[in-house]
């Protein structure tokens, strides 16, 4: 498994995210989160909120810059192993959990088990997939090893633009926190070269921005001074207006009243047609001069 975040699921018994019960062989987990699964299995032998690895006999779970922790069962809420001969390594890797397993020798670098990981929710964050971003203040950030990060993985799950590490070291888990890459480019209709009093630029993120101002623009490097401003300071995700009017955005719900579903239907077209209005602006958020 790599570059993965599973949540949400469930098992009757064991494996919450993941069952190799018994499987034979081994398992490798890199740059991923697992967090958020269940099992409800009771009996002896039974468990893994997160990772249930009962190969029959000998077999290896490795965890590299991943993430197992907040998973719950009762016999062991993240990880169980119950064969002899089965290993555990973990490097760089937070597991809530210490119960149902033993760690081998050659694990190290991890965060202390129980750790509060300070992980936001499962959320759009760009890219084709949700993902979960690590917070502000969370343990996770830089925590990881860029030495273990396998060759030519560049981004993190998310893929496009957005680094797999930034910083002094990669974060744990299937999500990189890094600031938003900006591209500068001539605004439609600007003339190139121009010495007009007033120039235009597009500014364009590789992730949704708010709350940008004029006063994030600096002109420090220019030889005639000048000031910046941004007609439209509005930098939200595309989606932003449909999340927040979701009532609207969907298939109108029953019961409604008379008059309900035309109603419903008006605010959903309006809805969408600020969702467009709103992903031009981003696309083309300048005018900054």
């Amino acid at each position: 498994l790599q570059q993965d975040t599973i949540t949400g699921n469930s098992a009757a018994t064991s494996g919450g995210a993941v069952s190799l019960a018994g499987a034979t062989g081994s398992l490798l987990v890199q740059q991923s989160t697992m967090t958020g699964n269940s099992a409800a299995g009771t009996a002896n032998g039974q468990g893994g909120g997160g990772v249930i690895h009962a190969a029959g006999g000998t077999g290896t779970l490795t965890l590299v810059n991943a993430v197992v922790s907040g998973n719950t069962n009762a016999n062991a809420a993240d990880i169980l192993t119950n064969q002899t001969g089965e290993t555990v390594d973990a490097n760089f890797s937070a597991i809530g959990s210490s119960t149902g397993f033993t760690l081998s020798g050659a694990s190290g670098n991890n965060l202390a088990f129980g750790t509060n990981l300070v992980l936001g929710p499962l959320a759009d964050s760009g890219g084709p997939t949700m993902t979960m971003a690590p917070q502000p203040g969370s343990p996770l950030i830089n925590a990881g090893s860029a030495a273990l990060v396998p060759a030519g993985l560049t981004t993190d799950q998310r893929g496009g633009t957005l680094d797999r590490v930034f910083g002094s070291a990669p974060d744990i888990g299937a999500y990189e926190v890094q600031k938003a890459k900006v591209t500068i480019d001539r605004a439609a209709g600007q003339a190139d070269p121009t010495n007009v009093p007033t120039v235009k630029f597009d500014l364009v993120f590789n992730e949704p921005v708010i709350g940008l101002t004029a006063s994030d623009i600096s002109l420090a490097g220019s030889t005639v001074g000048g000031m910046a401003t941004i007609p439209e300071a509005r930098a939200l995700p595309p989606e932003a207006a449909c999340k927040s009017q979701r009532r609207w955005c969907g298939p109108p719900r029953r019961p409604m009243p008379a008059g309900g579903r035309q109603q419903a239907e008006r605010e959903r077209s309006r809805c969408a047609a600020l969702a467009r209005r709103l992903d031009l602006e981003n696309a083309q958020l300048g005018s900054a001069r």
